[in-house]
């Protein structure tokens, strides 16, 4: 038996852990563990102060690896740039971002101008978090991304509890700031259970 080395991948984060999956350079071990972590992760439920199994585990995990294994199997973004300096929310959105099979690049900052966070399939894409649902503070959420030079803007309102009915309000208001009565590009209001985006 040859020598080999323990990684403790629970303190890794899902970004980091869907990189060893992708990586070809990893032991086939290695990524096969980064996939169980992010399953163990993905259908424990906590009750009653323990964790136990989500009923049917072992066979969605089974599925799961089928799936991925087929040619149906959506393709996993990557991350690039440094995680340095990034926000739990930021991180969390990249991580969704990544998991779309989309390609995320973190734009460095300038002391001369102003710029977007993100560049998401090469589109500049600015990132604002909403900590509740005021619909003043997304509206000028949305102004200040675009300001920024973003062609995109995600307001994640998850966290927030935004509804789908106050996204399209934060929309339609956003729109009405502009002297054309229409966005200077797309906004993405993420709620919980999907996204709204406009146009």
């Amino acid at each position: 038996m040859g020598n080999s080395s323990y990684v403790d991948l629970t303190s890794l984060t899902q970004i980091q852990l869907t990189a060893i999956i992708t990586d070809n350079n990893q032991p086939k071990a290695t990524k096969q563990a980064a996939m169980d972590e992010i399953v163990r992760r993905n259908f424990l439920l906590i009750e009653n102060g323990a964790y136990i199994a989500a009923n049917g585990v072992k066979s969605a995990v089974n599925s799961i690896k089928g799936f991925l294994s087929s040619e149906k199997a959506v393709k996993m973004g990557k991350f690039i740039g440094s995680m340095d300096g990034l926000t739990n929310a930021e991180r969390q959105v990249i991580g969704d971002l990544v998991g779309q099979g989309k390609t995320v690049e973190v734009i460095q900052k300038t002391t001369s101008s102003k710029t977007p966070d993100f560049l998401v399939n090469g589109i500049k894409t600015e990132l604002k978090t909403l900590e509740n649902a005021n619909i003043n503070t997304g509206i000028t959420r949305i102004q200040k991304g675009f300001k920024q030079g973003a062609q995109t803007v995600i307001i994640d309102g998850r966290n927030a509890g935004v509804t789908e009915s106050q996204a399209y309000e934060i929309i339609n208001r956003a729109k009405g700031t502009y002297s054309n009565k229409t966005l200077p590009g797309t906004v993405e209001i993420w709620i919980t259970g999907g996204k709204i985006t406009f146009p």
